[in-house]
């Protein structure tokens, strides 16, 4: 009978090790004496750590992928020929001959979605909507979006300005240099 103790399980070591890097993390941002020299080291540090954190985890997960993947090969085809059908289905039936009165087609626009409506016994009809069918980028009124736009919409559209033009000038974002292995999110007020 052997009195060594079983060696730890690699997630557990894994995950003390996170909690105590986190900690570390923590109070190297607190300290008002931090250089941006530790800052950087503790950076890269972290970025290993959270790399071997996906690795870990992708290794857990790769049997349930296999078999997610397996239900995705069987049923995503069928589920995108049935959509490319409804879709081809639906521009014809904006080219058809109206055979139900004005029930439905192209609306003027400014029609408001309540004017849209088979009779006033039925406003909230479940078989009729009004929907977008297309949008000119030149001609869209941005402005008229900003309140529906996600900040994840917002982050997006500024990190790809600037990888499409390589300049930190969009008015009302501030840009900052950190070492590549910073993790900054994009606070959006």
């Amino acid at each position: 009978m052997s009195h060594n103790p079983a060696p730890p399980c690699p997630a557990t070591a894994l995950r003390g090790r996170t909690a105590r890097w986190c900690d570390r993390a923590q109070a190297l941002a607190a300290d008002p004496g931090l250089t941006q020299d530790g800052a950087a080291k503790a950076l890269d540090h972290l970025a290993g750590l959270q790399a071997d954190l996906a690795e870990a985890r992708l290794m857990h997960t790769r049997p349930l992928q296999a078999q997610l993947d397996l239900a995705e090969r069987r049923y995503k085809p069928a589920e995108a020929a049935v959509t490319e059908a409804r879709a081809a289905l639906s521009e014809a039936f904006l080219r058809a001959k109206p055979s139900i009165g004005d029930l439905f087609g192209h609306v003027p626009h400014g029609t408001r979605a309540d004017a849209v409506v088979l009779d006033d016994d039925a406003p909230d009809d479940p078989t009729r909507r009004l929907r977008p069918l297309s949008v000119t980028r030149a001609l869209i009124d941005l402005e008229a979006l900003r309140p529906y736009l996600s900040d994840e919409a917002i982050r997006i559209a500024v990190a790809n300005h600037l990888a499409d033009t390589g300049r930190a000038d969009v008015k009302g974002v501030s840009y900052a240099a950190l070492p590549a292995a910073a993790e900054a999110p994009c606070k959006i007020y």
